[in-house]
């Protein structure tokens, strides 16, 4: 043994040294608010869980105009029934399902407001009803005014889950066309907090092919070239991260929904440029993109964790990225529920801290597999404690291997004034291992609520040369939990009473932009208000709090995004799915961490989903 630690201190210097830039200043952002619409409106019933059953005719052959786009939230586009070929003639009709049971007191319809001003409505009839084959009486039977304005009808309140709308003539005597940019229902905002289950937990499947709840390819090249378009060069501000790209009012409930775009320039040593580069962007709230000197390489359904960009092989000396962000209402993306209708707002901009990490070839990593990239340190720990008298540790240190070669190494680690090697062991090309080191503590000094105490690990990895090739190091905390029905919770086996609170990380004009001052000041509160465990819901939330709660004592719950809503589309489900995996991989190792609430709160899929 002291032969190792020797050959350990006398080890050759590093021929590369990893590098962690911080990338929180120098941003630029500008913002492009969602088009004004009734259908974002706080009495506007959302319609992302709305699906066209029956339509009379739509055209999709000499333009794009699906019943859908009659409930799209935006005004530019629009239902058009058939014309290119065997033009459709009146009456026509459209029947949508509504996803849940909906109390409506009132139904709008806007016409078209671009393109040429034919077919406009003039007869209308609007039926609701749970019933597909018994639709009753009309609740607007009406005429509507030969212009582009927004019509309005309110009525008694009425619960139902399909809508039928019939248009019986248009104000152009014998041509056939109709035209609707927008329909839509109304609810009593008196009435919210009574709708039923079924209503209020908004279990839905959304089949819809609307490219903005999905934008990829050549159809997200496009917008960003329609929205840049719009974009000044006044309009650009300054911005340090974590940055809110929207100041909530305070003390009211206001929203801002739209699309958000960053963009800075980057400096990489011509030394560095070959190296293993990656970009992290933590907490891009909601949807976010990410192109490289005009190239898209990134993309992230969901915020709350890291957008992570590989920039190996892309990335030139002098670079410039341009983030875009949308964090509109997306049902494919969790929380997925409608922002209005949350108890929680999940706020816009970059709301986390961002930085470019730049290793050797071969590195530790959090990455351990190509569906979860989140580089930094990775050692994860397991242990059994022996009768309070030892504490029996296996350390794990995932190294990936970016190069074309097999590599091989070993990892050097020491815990407090214990040390420990590995056998020397082959990292595949392009791969990735798991190395564990195990320790055995006579003694330990556990990690509790009253005595957090930390140890210090460090690790590095060494060529079978004996050069170091990558080191890192961060705080552990030995400690044991259980619970059960019969003896509660118990921290390294004596029980704890646990004295709970729940925290959202979010804030007056800044929303959950915190720093991680303020991130700290927040669990030494908890701390001194005499809390033990506090839930982290309805979200991950950030690195720094965490830190804070192993550092002070307190034990947490990291929850995953999800608030009362689920969509059976495998896309929201596989999102969900890769969020859990993420939140385990990146907390697991801290020793605040009672459990981890993995599922959508207070939502209750089946077995198959």
């Amino acid at each position: 043994m002291i032969a190792l630690l020797l050959a350990c201190q006398s080890l050759t210097p590093k021929t590369f040294s990893p590098k962690t830039v911080s990338l929180n200043d120098r941003w630029k952002l500008a913002n492009l608010s969602n088009p004004p619409s009734i259908w974002t409106g706080a009495d506007a019933i959302p319609t992302s869980q709305w699906k066209v059953l029956k339509v009379s005719s739509e055209e999709s052959k000499g333009e794009n105009a699906l019943a859908s786009q009659a409930f799209d939230g935006n005004p530019k586009s629009i239902w058009h029934t058939r014309w290119l070929e065997a033009p459709a003639t009146y009456p026509h009709e459209l029947v949508i399902d509504l996803g849940v049971k909906t109390e409506a007191v009132g139904f709008r319809l806007l016409p078209r407001q671009t393109g040429a001003q034919n077919g406009k409505p003039n007869h209308i009839q609007v039926f609701l009803s749970n019933d597909l084959a018994s639709w009753g009486s009309p609740v607007v039977a009406d005429a509507i005014p030969n212009t582009s304005e927004l019509f309005q009808r309110q009525f008694l309140p009425v619960t139902a889950r399909y809508l039928r709308f019939v248009v019986v003539d248009g104000h152009r005597g014998a041509e056939p066309f109709l035209a609707i940019a927008e329909l839509g229902l109304v609810r009593n905002l008196d009435a919210k907090q009574k709708k039923d289950w079924e209503s209020q937990y908004h279990i839905a499947t959304v089949e819809t092919g609307d490219a903005r709840f999905d934008l990829k390819g050549e159809a997200l090249e496009q917008v960003k070239a329609e929205e840049l378009a719009k974009i000044k060069p006044g309009d650009w501000h300054d911005a340090t991260l974590p940055h809110a790209a929207w100041i909530r009012p305070l003390y009211k409930t206001d929203i801002w929904q739209g699309v958000t775009y960053y963009k800075r320039e980057i400096d990489i040593a011509p030394e560095d440029v070959n190296q293993y580069v990656e970009l992290s962007i933590g907490a891009a709230m909601q949807v976010s993109d990410l192109w490289l000197n005009g190239q898209h390489i990134s993309t992230r359904r969901g915020g709350y964790l890291p957008l992570v960009a590989n920039l190996t092989g892309k990335a030139k000396a002098h670079n410039e990225i341009l983030v875009r962000l949308d964090n509109g209402d997306n049902p494919l993306v969790p929380p997925g529920k409608p922002q209005q209708d949350l108890d929680f707002m999940y706020g816009a901009g970059i709301t986390r801290e961002a930085k470019l990490e730049i290793h050797n070839k071969v590195f530790i990593t959090r990455n351990v597999g190509s569906e979860i990239s989140n580089s930094g340190f990775s050692s994860r720990l397991y242990f059994v404690l022996g009768g309070g008298e030892t504490a029996n540790l296996a350390i794990g240190t995932c190294v990936r291997n970016e190069t074309s070669e097999v590599k091989s190494l070993r990892v050097f680690q020491q815990l407090g004034g214990f040390r420990d090697t590995s056998r020397l062991v082959k990292i595949p090309s392009h791969g990735f291992k798991i190395i564990w080191n195990d320790f055995s503590i006579n003694s330990p000094k556990l990690w509790s609520t009253a005595s957090p105490y930390l140890y210090s690990l460090s690790t590095k990895i060494v060529d079978k040369e004996g050069g170091i090739i990558d080191s890192q190091s961060r705080k552990i905390g030995i400690c044991s939990k259980y619970v059960s029905r019969e003896y509660g919770f118990l921290l390294n086996g004596k029980p704890l009473e646990l004295i709970g609170t729940n925290r959202h990380q979010d804030y007056p004009w800044v929303g959950p932009a915190l720093s991680r001052q303020a991130n700290y000041r927040d669990a030494k509160l908890i701390k001194e208000s005499g809390h033990n465990i506090v839930r982290l819901s309805h979200y991950p939330q950030s690195e720094e709090f965490l830190d804070a709660c192993d550092e002070l004592g307190i034990l947490t719950i990291p929850c995953i995004a999800g608030w009362q809503f689920l969509n059976k589309d495998l896309r929201f489900a596989n999102q969900v799915k890769q969020v859990v995996r993420e939140l385990v991989q990146r907390e697991a190792s801290h020793p605040c961490v009672a459990w981890f609430e993995t599922s959508l709160n207070e939502t209750y899929p089946d077995n198959a989903t």
